[in-house]
């Protein structure tokens, strides 16, 4: 599973198209051997399934799968239902100061599960600059999602495959998730400004039901490495006179790319989405070129560019690179993918930016390293884009260099069971020691 070295400065949460279509041009189905329920929303446990929750109890929580943040806790409620009388309900957030506030809920798996597909039933009745519902699974990003018309009052399917054992399927609502200090008019239509959920319910690989015509959204396995990931769509093969290679056969270390041939013909580069990424000699980090890509390049909100890498490894490695974007929220964004997962935010903010080292490990065998850039990602009103202010240090573009693969570190687990800091290199240091203490604990003893 990719681990993500962060960049040391970002801001925000990452975000995508608002749709209820999958967000990542490069996930992947729920297992082939499942097919989406039948359209007739269940009221009993649909055959096979190994959970199954229509809330039907009349409250929340209603068992032991499920927690919801305390502040804000999603809570029963009966007005908006896809079936029977009970349905539930992110917390109401709306203030008239505006003040961005979030409400979770949360489904765990158990350690028995196998693997299979979740599918839950949603009504997201959100519409950014607003409001906006992001999901979670074991804590990275999967995507977000909205009304697909304005004023849509229907719950549609989502199902996401998992790999066995304990999953947190985490759904957050935000009120006013980009800090407006004010909101744009709602326009001529019900904006509801809640999620609500409904029927919610686990099939093991190999149950099979009915095909149905509803709206599904299907979205990768909660393990990125259990199934391979599917070609972007759109690709453009990036023009050059080098012959054409394979993905890079790489044992690291030993792969580097500083972009110094002043095009894309030192690897087997992509793009994808829109053709804005180009290899130009204004702003590298080292040498005389590096990779670049503008907001102003990208026609339109909520389209993007990506700059796709893919390598084949014999040996786990440590991909790593040079980036500076002094860019922001909510004008356009810049993200690292792994296989089709959304790792990190990248972002060089703040008065006298400087290039940041971001980076992510990687397990042997074949992967695609994404950079993606986006133009206004959340999908804001043009007139909230345009009365917006932008940060002074903002150039709204990004440059990308010297991107190579090193020896990834060897793994090591530290249960403290040694009850000092002696079984691993461990650094004490500042005006206190850290402590080990058997206080508080999520496993052993220490």
């Amino acid at each position: 599973v990719p681990t993500t070295i962060a960049p040391t400065k970002f801001i925000g949460q990452p975000t995508d198209t608002p749709t209820l279509r999958p967000t990542s041009p490069n996930e992947t189905p729920a297992p082939s051997s499942v097919s989406p329920p039948v359209s007739i929303a269940p009221t009993s446990t649909p055959p096979g399934a190994i959970y199954y929750t229509g809330f039907e109890t009349g409250k929340f929580p209603n068992d032991s799968y499920w927690t919801t943040s305390k502040s804000a806790p999603w809570i029963i409620d009966t007005e908006r239902v896809q079936s029977g009388k009970f349905s539930i309900r992110s917390a109401d957030l709306e203030s008239e100061e505006l003040t961005p506030r979030d409400s979770n809920v949360t489904f765990t798996t158990r350690d028995d599960f196998p693997a299979g597909t979740l599918v839950l039933n949603i009504l997201a009745g959100t519409r950014m600059p607003f409001d906006d519902l992001q999901y979670f699974v074991d804590g990275v990003y999967r995507g977000r999602l909205q009304a697909e018309n304005e004023g849509e009052t229907d719950f549609k399917r989502v199902i996401i495959g998992m790999a066995p054992g304990r999953h947190e399927i985490e759904f957050t609502y935000k009120y006013n998730p980009i800090e407006l200090p004010e909101f744009p008019p709602f326009g001529d239509y019900d904006h509801i400004g809640a999620v609500y959920m409904d029927n919610v319910y686990f099939l093991p690989d190999g149950v099979t039901m009915t095909p149905t015509s509803e709206k599904t959204s299907v979205q990768p396995t909660a393990n990125p490495q259990t199934v391979a990931p599917t070609p972007a769509p759109s690709v453009k093969k990036v023009p050059t006179d080098a012959p054409t290679k394979s993905p890079s056969k790489a044992s690291a270390p030993g792969f580097f790319d500083g972009f110094e041939s002043g095009d894309f013909s030192g690897e087997d580069w992509s793009i994808a989405g829109q053709d804005a990424w180009v290899v130009d000699q204004t702003r590298p980090y080292e040498g005389s070129y590096s990779a670049h890509v503008k907001t102003t390049d990208i026609p339109e909100s909520q389209l993007y560019s990506e700059l796709n890498l893919p390598l084949s490894l014999e040996a786990p490695g440590f991909i790593q690179f040079y980036f500076f974007a002094p860019i922001s929220q909510p004008f356009e964004s810049l993200q690292l993918w792994v296989d089709g997962q959304f790792l990190t935010p990248l972002t060089t903010e703040g008065e006298g930016g400087e290039w940041s080292q971001a980076g992510s490990i990687l397990s042997s065998g074949d992967h695609t390293v994404t950079w993606r850039y986006s133009r206004n990602p959340a999908g804001a009103p043009q007139e909230v884009i345009d009365s917006w202010p932008s940060p002074d240090w903002r150039l709204g573009e990004a440059w990308l260099d010297n991107v190579k693969l090193l020896g990834s570190t060897p793994s090591f687990t530290e249960n403290w069971d040694s009850g000092d800091f002696s079984a691993n290199p461990w650094i004490l240091s500042g005006d206190a020691n850290w402590v080990i203490t058997d206080e508080e604990k999520f496993q052993g003893e220490y």
